[in-house]
């Protein structure tokens, strides 16, 4: 899909997918700097997608959300954020790679 669309158009890649395959199917066949798209702090999922998102020098949008699911107050989400990013192989050169890191 994403090689069909780049013959069509001339613009950034929002990807966005639950299976790490797929994920990394997409940023290989992407243009310039693709941005991945609701990227959650589950331990189990940021384990397998940051790895993907730092080799491939990508944006990320992240959600504030962990195994725990969605935090009830949003002063609680800032530790999380943090928390998503320590402990992380490499994370703290992606952080410096990646400018455009959000968190929603």
């Amino acid at each position: 899909m994403v090689e069909m669309l780049t013959s069509a158009v001339d613009v950034p890649f929002c990807l966005d997918s639950a299976n790490p395959d797929v994920l990394a199917a997409g940023l290989s066949a992407a243009p310039g700097k693709p941005l991945v798209n609701s990227v959650s702090g589950e331990e189990k999922k940021l384990g397998m997608v940051l790895p993907l998102v730092k080799e491939r020098g990508a944006a990320v949008i992240g959600l504030t959300m962990d195994d725990n699911g969605i935090p009830k107050r949003p002063r609680n989400a800032w530790p999380l954020q943090r928390r998503s990013w320590k402990g992380q192989p490499g994370l703290a050169s992606l952080r410096k790679m990646s400018s455009s890191t959000h968190w929603y």
